[in-house]
């Protein structure tokens, strides 16, 4: 009888835990999905204002036009903090995720190995299949969502610092001299903005790439110590 009522209580605290992975699973959906919409409504800004540069109806003088594009560059820069922000955020779920899981492994494997007719059944249990048996396949399916996250992420990044630099060096030029709105101002402009860019954009993923799994990795350790290294 005690042993049945044990049993009683690991199934019902399995059944909890999983109930509550499968609402981690929807608040990361949640979070994942609200960043892509982020990410619409960055692409809504710089559309917006460069549909505001080219309708001829709106003559903007040159200065108002760097200054739209500074502006569109801080705001963009913004959304990218936000992004990286809600990234921490996500993986830090991750992190809670992998602790449930942990815990179902364990309350698994001890109700399978307390039924000696369903341990010698030869049926290999789910916390066994599980266990990666390809040491070249480790990668895990959250870290593929993660790294989209990143490069999205990244990618806002750098179209900010592209639009701030190209607005800086552009303006830069009409205040030491060079006053004319000339096809060679806005090459320099733009050959320089996207220079830097490409300088950026590997930084700003490797930094966020490193935060983001050390924030998940964190997050596990400090709750499960003795799992981490499994």
């Amino acid at each position: 009888m005690a042993e049945d009522r044990e049993t009683r209580i690991l199934q019902q605290e399995y059944d909890h835990m999983w109930s509550y992975y499968n609402k981690i699973h929807e608040n990361n959906q949640k979070l994942y999905d609200n960043f892509f919409r982020a990410v619409s409504v960055f692409g809504a800004l710089i559309a917006v204002s460069a549909a505001i540069l080219n309708f001829e109806a709106i003559d903007l003088g040159l200065p108002f036009q760097m200054l739209l594009v500074g502006v569109v560059s801080f705001g963009v820069i913004g959304l990218g903090l936000v992004g990286h922000n809600s990234l921490i955020t996500f993986a830090r779920e991750v992190g809670n995720s992998q602790i449930y899981l942990e815990n179902m492994k364990q309350i698994r494997k001890h109700l399978w190995e307390s039924t000696p007719a369903i341990k010698s059944s030869g049926i290999e249990p789910i916390h066994e299949m599980r266990v990666v048996k390809a040491p070249e396949h480790t990668g895990r399916v959250s870290d593929s969502r993660i790294l989209i996250f990143v490069a999205l992420n990244s990618i806002i990044f750098t179209s900010g610092v592209f639009t701030f630099c190209y607005a800086a060096l552009y303006s830069a030029m009409l205040i030491f001299g060079d006053d004319s709105a000339s096809a060679a101002s806005v090459g320099r402009a733009s050959l320089g903005s996207l220079a830097t860019s490409a300088l950026f954009f590997p930084v700003v993923f490797f930094v966020e790439r490193n935060a983001t799994f050390r924030a998940r990795d964190v997050y596990f350790r400090e709750r499960m110590p003795d799992a981490a290294g499994r």
